[in-house]
This record gives structure tokens, C-alpha cells and sequence, in this order.
């Protein structure tokens, strides 16, 4: 199972490519599960100007399993998990990277994006990330 980050998805839907787009075309042909989650369907959903691309990105978008990353637990999980990091002198630009990265671990799914807030969680904590 592979969380696809809004990081490619953006690209990808605005035709912009390189090796992550690239790889999900290649993962769109593939029989594994790809899976979204509520940030990150928010994230991409949250910059479409236009009401009618939102509405057509939405239903692309809801082909997919999406995760929910509601909840106390996962946001306690996330919250410590950022202090962690934080002693460790790394700090993360986005908390959602944080959460989205916690929910992953929890769930043993593999993130494929390309924001380098991932790169530097990976290094420090056992995130699984979708090599291109």
C-alpha cells in the first residue's frame, strides 16, 4: 500500500513532470493499492480556484481509499513525534507532513512525494518512503 503525498498529486494533475509524477504513472498501472488521506485530499482540493475543476478533482481523487487522520490518538502520535524530532534538532516546515508521516508508520504504508520534509523524517524515524 502507497500513501501518495499532495506534493505529487498536485503535479501530476497540473501535468508537471518528473521522477515522482513519473512513478505514479507508473503505480497507476500497477495492482497495488494506492491510498489518499483527509489532508491530503484537503491540501490539493483547498488550491483549485475554479468550483467545477474542484468538483472534477474530487471525483478522480474519490477512486481512492482515503484515510482519516481525525482523531486524538493520531494527533497525540503526531505531536510527539514532532517534539521528537524537534530534540533532535530537526524541525519540520508542515505539521500535516508530521501527521501524514505518523499516520503511515502506524498503518506500515510507504509514502511516495516530493517535499523534502519526508526525505528528512525518513532519516531520523523508520518511514517508508517510494524510492522513483
Amino acid at each position: 500500500m502507497i500513501l501518495v503525498d499532495t506534493s505529487v498529486w498536485i503535479d501530476w494533475l497540473n501535468g508537471r513532470a518528473h521522477q515522482a509524477t513519473d512513478r505514479l504513472d507508473q503505480l497507476l498501472d500497477e495492482p497495488i493499492q494506492l491510498v489518499l488521506c483527509d489532508r491530503v485530499v484537503q491540501e490539493i482540493v483547498q488550491g483549485i480556484r475554479d468550483d467545477r475543476d474542484a468538483r472534477e478533482v474530487e471525483k478522480k481523487l474519490g477512486v481512492f481509499d482515503c484515510l482519516d487522520t481525525g482523531g486524538r490518538e493520531l494527533a497525540l502520535a503526531s505531536a510527539a513525534r514532532y517534539r521528537q524530532l524537534r530534540k533532535q534538532g530537526v524541525t519540520i516546515r508542515s505539521s500535516n507532513d508530521v501527521l501524514i508521516a505518523e499516520l503511515c508508520i502506524q498503518h506500515g504504508i510507504a509514502v511516495l512525494h516530493n517535499d523534502r520534509d519526508f526525505d528528512v523524517i525518513a532519516k531520523h524515524i523508520k518511514l517508508k518512503l517510494v524510492k522513483w
